[in-house]
């Protein structure tokens, strides 16, 4: 059990459309642009139902996974049609990090076992209906749930059902609940969360309500409920400020590292950007708090801040939504003052892709690349090696013609079981701000497992 509480946006899905998981409430936007703005705004996981009625519309709910979990960082619980261990492979291979089961159909019961052995307990959850399924939970963690996501019986647990939920010892449970704004579920939350079983809760929003997860997170903290807030480990006092009682912070883009802008930050705006996640400045020209994104929409969501051995320079890794410069420039340097040409090299790259009967071992490393959590990786399991990877979210791929750019879950889903000739190139090619020096060819059967090219990419500063 975690020490903070997850607070787990719900989302349903059928027909294309995005709806709340308890069906009340039907949403405009779609699930990808959903989930970002929750997850933007300090939701931890994020929940998907699938609604779907006939098969056509299953896939298309496994695609609207698959766009999810490109867009965001966070986790995705996914379930709600499970017929066959097939169903169960298809969410995880979508991106989704675990997978519930309904255990309202006593198939999904039969079947929870063999999930559990083949892509890990960790991944296989029990959602139960409602909680006279309370009675069982030591059945679900003998097959092999690792999670129980409980749903309560109207739009807050009674005290009786948290009762019930008391007297459970040795595992977690998640509560879906039907509140449909901060304000009504602020104070029901704080009951249910505050059971030591309860880890976390799936949240109704209403649409214009998505972005205040981190603010429903703070009215919890007052409460004394821990949740995942930005705390400093640095006391205001201890900066090192100018005569004007600020201090700089240099703003970079948390996945590429280009340095975004510079601006300044006093007390108040520090403290402004803890509580909402998001950067606030202290305009010098205005002399007051700017957030930054509050006319344009041009928001900066923290990642991180770091501050240098000094004490007196604040670094901040943030997710940027548009244009971080007022020109419209995706960077407030873009004005060379002086340059000597160079290139900068990056690793050789190891294209890999898989047809889809690749093993289930290797779903975390394709998770790595869905989610941009790329590193160094020495091995792949079983399969084939690679020597580096470097720190970027892309990876290219070369088709007849032309050269183009995807995320590896799209050169899985576009190259599985064709044959795929990579040729060679002897010149330069332009792809965007990259230049591809070498390819290696191969002529890949139908017959093979997977296929694989070295690409050597040269980047322009």
């Amino acid at each position: 059990m975690t020490d903070c509480k997850k607070l787990i946006m719900g989302f349903g899905y059928r027909n294309g459309k995005a709806f709340s998981w308890n069906g009340k409430l039907e949403y405009e936007g779609r699930l990808k642009d959903l989930a970002r703005t929750a997850c933007d705004n300090g939701a931890d996981e994020i929940f998907i139902c699938d609604r779907s009625f006939s098969d056509e519309d299953h896939e298309a709910v496994i695609g609207a996974i698959k766009e999810t979990a490109r867009t965001v960082d966070e986790p995705i619980l996914a379930g709600g049609r499970i017929r066959r261990l097939e169903d169960v492979k298809k969410y995880l291979y979508a991106g989704a990090s675990a997978v519930f089961l309904d255990v309202s159909y006593e198939d999904n019961v039969d079947m929870m076992k063999e999930a559990a052995d083949r892509f890990g307990s960790e991944k296989i959850y029990a959602y139960m209906p409602d909680l006279s399924y309370l009675n069982r939970v030591e059945e679900y963690i003998q097959l092999g749930a690792s999670m129980m996501i409980c749903r309560a019986s109207g739009p807050v647990p009674t005290l009786a059902e948290l009762g019930e939920i008391g007297e459970i010892s040795c595992t977690s449970l998640i509560f879906c609940g039907g509140h449909e704004s901060v304000q009504e579920m602020a104070g029901d939350l704080k009951l249910s969360l505050g059971c030591p079983q309860v880890e976390g809760a799936v949240l109704t929003l209403a649409e214009d309500d998505l972005d205040k997860v981190m603010e429903l997170k703070q009215i919890l903290k007052g409460a004394g409920i821990v949740t995942d807030t930005f705390e400093s480990s640095l006391e205001w006092k201890n900066f090192k400020l100018g005569g004007d009682g600020l201090i700089p912070v240099i703003v970079q883009d948390y996945k590429t590292m280009e340095v975004l802008m510079m601006a300044y930050m006093n007390e108040e705006s520090f403290q402004a950007t803890l509580a909402s996640g998001r950067m606030t400045y202290f305009s010098r020209s205005r002399q007051k708090l700017w957030l930054k994104g509050e006319t344009s929409g041009h928001f900066q969501y923290v990642k991180s801040l770091k501050i240098d051995c000094d004490n007196d320079t604040i670094l901040a890794a943030v997710k940027q939504v548009g244009a971080a410069c007022h020109t419209g420039n995706r960077t407030c340097f873009f004005n060379n003052i002086i340059k000597k040409e160079y290139w900068e090299l990056s690793p050789i790259f190891f294209l890999f892709c898989y047809k889809a009967s690749y093993s289930a071992s290797l779903y975390p490393i394709i998770k790595m690349f869905s989610s941009n959590k790329i590193g160094l990786l020495t091995s792949i399991p079983s399969v084939a090696k690679i020597s580096a990877i470097s720190s970027i979210d892309r990876l290219f791929a070369i088709l007849d013609s032309p050269l183009s750019r995807y995320t590896l879950p799209e050169v899985l889903n576009i190259f599985d079981g064709i044959s795929v000739r990579f040729k060679r190139l002897n010149s330069k090619s332009l792809l965007g701000a990259c230049f591809l020096t070498s390819i290696t060819s191969y002529e890949i059967p139908k017959s093979f497992n997977f296929f694989c090219a070295f690409l050597h990419v040269v980047h322009f500063s």
